[in-house]
């Protein structure tokens, strides 16, 4: 999936399980569940995160190759464990967010193999880029805009009904 499907997914999420973790920062919780929506694909040096993180991504990409390790429930537990250790309740937004990418990648055709090393592998067909990409972008935006503008909503609802 793109970056930015990765990215709103993340926010969406956060906005919707916050509540259920009032003890943490909502705007630390928030942050740290979009950055993880989207930190998985640094195995990837063409990703935004990627591109933004050489020649890091550049190492990581030759270790792990792209959906590797990083995309599987190995190093999703391996980091949760050390946040957890060091943070806290903060590895919930990780998992949250982390959880979130693993998803839309399942999704894909290239899809993951989320207990790397074994071959297992889950996916779908819905391509990067493509149309369900692009219509899940627009509705996860709509989503998050109603959700943190409730005022959006009833409008809507007026013009609607």
């Amino acid at each position: 999936m793109m970056f930015k499907t990765h990215a709103i997914f993340g926010l969406f999420l956060a906005l919707l399980t916050f509540n259920y973790f009032q003890e943490l920062n909502i705007y630390l919780f928030t942050l740290i569940t979009v950055f993880s929506a989207i930190l998985l694909d640094i195995d990837e040096k063409h990703s935004k995160i990627g591109y933004k993180t050489r020649p890091l991504s550049n190492i990581i990409q030759f270790i792990f190759k792209h959906r590797g390790f990083i995309h599987s429930i190995f190093f999703i537990a391996i980091i949760s464990f050390l946040i957890n250790t060091f943070f806290g309740n903060y590895y919930i937004p990780f998992l949250i967010g982390s959880g979130s990418h693993i998803l839309l990648d399942a999704l894909t055709p290239r899809g993951i193999r989320l207990f790397y090393p074994f071959q297992f592998k889950m996916s779908f067909f819905f391509k990067t880029r493509g149309i369900v990409d692009q219509s899940l972008f627009f509705i996860l935006t709509a989503s998050v805009l109603l959700i943190k503008f409730p005022v959006l909503k009833s409008f809507l609802l007026k013009i609607l009904t």
